[in-house]
């Protein structure tokens, strides 16, 4: 099961009532600014009632969305922070991808066996993500057995799987299609992951690792 995160509709909700009064208020500067008033005009009672109607619904409305984050970022204060090294790796699924690259059975720490395992979130679009790919190989090969490497990829299982065909990459194919991206605090790609045998974080390469780098933390 993948780590909770915050509900995708309430993003878009607080998101949308946040440009909504945005919108209002801009509309309403602008249509002010362009009257040209000699007169002050005075709106009847039952306009001024309606117009604070609305104001408060939707003060209650932005006021509902923020308690609302605010509640989900109080409960779940620790898959927001950055991992940091001796972490435990949240808990996470994502699928393995067939040489056709169609999606199968999830894939999850318990799958590596108890050895140590390296994660690699990359995409297909990704130049430097494609140059690290032989580092992998050639570490995979070399540990054979003893460590799990497992490339996920994050935009195309089926041109993944063809990349990882026509090179003839040894390594285990994945595709993030549950946002364990998101839950490792991947930001830039690649992103390199080595977790030791209990599944505790040792070490985050941002921007990849070259074979002696990694291997030197495997020995």
């Amino acid at each position: 099961l993948v780590a909770d995160r915050a509900p995708t509709w309430l993003s878009y909700a607080a998101t949308g009532v946040a440009f909504a009064w945005g919108g209002i208020v801009v509309a309403n500067a602008v249509r002010v600014a362009r009257q040209r008033l000699t007169v002050r005009a005075i709106a009847p009672a039952r306009v001024v009632g309606s117009s604070q109607r609305v104001g408060q619904g939707w003060l209650a409305l932005v006021g509902l969305a923020v308690i609302a984050q605010l509640v989900w970022i109080g409960t779940h204060i620790d898959q927001i922070r950055p991992l940091r090294i001796g972490d435990a790796a949240p808990t996470f699924a994502v699928s393995t991808v067939d040489v056709q690259g169609k999606l199968g059975p999830a894939w999850t720490l318990a799958s590596a066996g108890g050895k140590p395992v390296i994660l690699d979130f990359w995409a297909t679009w990704c130049g430097p993500c494609r140059a690290a790919m032989p580092a992998l190989a050639t570490v995979t090969k070399n540990y054979a057995g003893r460590v799990e490497v497992v490339g996920i990829n994050l935009d195309d299982a089926a041109a993944a799987a063809a990349i990882f065909e026509r090179e003839q990459l040894p390594m285990r194919l994945l595709f993030d299609n549950t946002h364990a991206a998101d839950v490792f605090g991947v930001t830039s790609i690649p992103h390199v992951v080595l977790l030791d045998q209990q599944g505790h974080v040792r070490q985050v390469w941002r921007g990849g690792a070259d074979i002696a780098t990694m291997s030197g933390a495997l020995d």
